[in-house]
């Protein structure tokens, strides 16, 4: 399996809608992030290090996506199931 969301990805949580605001696909790690309307964001890690174990893992925040965008690398990454907890 594989990601695309492209600029028109959207990406649904309980019920809000996380539109595509921002993709990094220059390396084997690459970065795809989601804003809803609220301010809320969702930061997905695609990695490819070992392309026969792509992993998905996904960051969130209720406010400050710019800067989280900005040191996304550093962030703190979680499952799916673990992500929708905080919201």
């Amino acid at each position: 399996m594989h990601f695309d969301f492209g600029i028109k990805g959207k990406f649904y949580v309980e019920g809000k809608e996380f539109v595509a605001s921002d993709e990094d696909t220059a390396n084997v790690v690459k970065y795809f992030g989601f804003v809803a309307y609220t301010g809320q964001f969702i930061i997905m890690k695609e990695d490819d290090t070992t392309p026969t174990a792509i992993t998905y893992r996904f960051a969130t925040g209720n406010t400050g996506y710019g800067v989280a965008w900005t040191g996304r690398a550093a962030l703190t990454y979680t499952t799916y199931d673990q992500m929708t907890a905080a919201f």
